[in-house]
């Protein structure tokens, strides 16, 4: 940390900030070429976790760049600042946050400030334990990185009967051989991120199990920088890939991937889930996260067929943990848990 000044008694020294009349907004440029940022950059990319770069760490960038921007700071002031300082600095950005979301930097409509204000918490957090702040991974309350509702949606399912009459409403209003049906159902069968989902080749490997046939596919997840095995088993499914990839596709969606096709074919799950009754349905996740709500159905569709191996599960749907799987996504249902019991007890 050579920008970093500590002092004979090992305390640090804060750098010193030149009084202006008024803050200037960040623009990526400017923002950039801080040297606080670029040193904080420099060492998320090439120096984090035994030399390997954080994966995130774009993500990281902005939000601290939008940190700035809505509390009028700039980053040297965020340096050496003491736990009490940045606890106050949260609060008051949660504050203005949950009372004005439409002043926060690209976001008009917030529907939850309270997450919106943890994500940019937390790289404020990443930024400062950098540059000398204590901010232990345990801490409480207010300085907490505990993710705000983790687990909360872990028991978030469709029924089978539910996801067959989707399959019905999206064939009937779309077609067989529509994205949104194979978004739809390789989301749901597969349980792959988004990013993951939208860039999966159409191709696979056939093979039998019993009488049913089965694709393997292939999903680049890049949260765990891993090609996963994903197991397509919906003959309606294999229909629509098979017409898909035989009219010359090497997607499985038709258009060009990248963050402005997201939104159509959101809006089309959002759709689908609104047919279903689910738009207030554990508090309008399945229209906060349209894409994210096939990996927990896929989720509970697996431990389904899998009768509760999770172990099973996390292979198909692609976790590196049981742990993870079974706090976040794996609540298992009523029926597969009594099923687990003995047919015959003791008293």
């Amino acid at each position: 940390m050579k920008l970093l000044v500590v002092d004979e008694d090992g305390a640090i020294q804060k750098p010193e900030i030149k009084p202006e009349m008024d803050f200037s907004a960040y623009d990526d440029d400017k923002f950039k070429q801080d040297p606080y940022v670029s040193e904080w950059i420099n060492n998320l990319q090439h120096k984090k976790e035994g030399g390997k770069p954080k994966k995130t760490w774009r993500n990281d960038y902005n939000k601290f760049k939008r940190s700035c921007n809505f509390m009028k700071l700039k980053p040297a002031q965020w340096v050496g600042i003491t736990r009490k300082e940045f606890e106050d600095r949260m609060t008051v950005m949660r504050d203005r946050i949950v009372a004005e979301p439409h002043t926060l930097e690209g976001m008009k409509n917030v529907s939850n400030p309270e997450t919106v204000w943890h994500t940019l918490k937390m790289a404020c957090r990443l930024f400062c334990s950098y540059y000398g702040t204590s901010l232990p991974k345990n801490i409480g309350g207010v300085l907490s990185g505990k993710v705000i509702g983790h687990g909360k949606y872990k028991d978030l399912r469709l029924s089978d009967i539910e996801i067959s009459k989707g399959d019905s409403y999206i064939i009937a209003k779309h077609g067989l051989d529509s994205d949104i049906f194979r978004v739809w159902r390789v989301g749901i069968e597969s349980g792959a991120r988004m990013t993951a989902l939208l860039g999966m080749d159409c191709d696979w490997n056939e093979f039998q199990h019993g009488n049913d046939t089965w694709f393997e596919m292939k999903a680049y997840e890049t949260k765990t920088e891993t090609k996963w095995s994903k197991y397509i088993y919906g003959k309606q499914t294999q229909e629509s890939l098979t017409i898909h990839r035989s009219n010359g596709f090497k997607k499985i969606v038709s258009f060009n991937v990248n963050r402005a096709n997201y939104s159509p074919i959101a809006d089309l799950l959002r759709d689908v889930y609104i047919f279903l009754g689910k738009e207030h349905s554990h508090d309008g996740y399945y229209m906060k996260k349209p894409y994210h709500v096939l990996r927990h159905i896929a989720t509970q569709c697996w431990i389904r067929k899998s009768k509760g191996n999770l172990t099973m599960v996390r292979k198909a749907c692609g976790w590196t943990s049981d742990l993870e799987l079974e706090a976040s996504y794996g609540e298992l249902p009523p029926e597969i848990v009594i099923g687990m019991l003995p047919t015959e007890t003791a008293a």
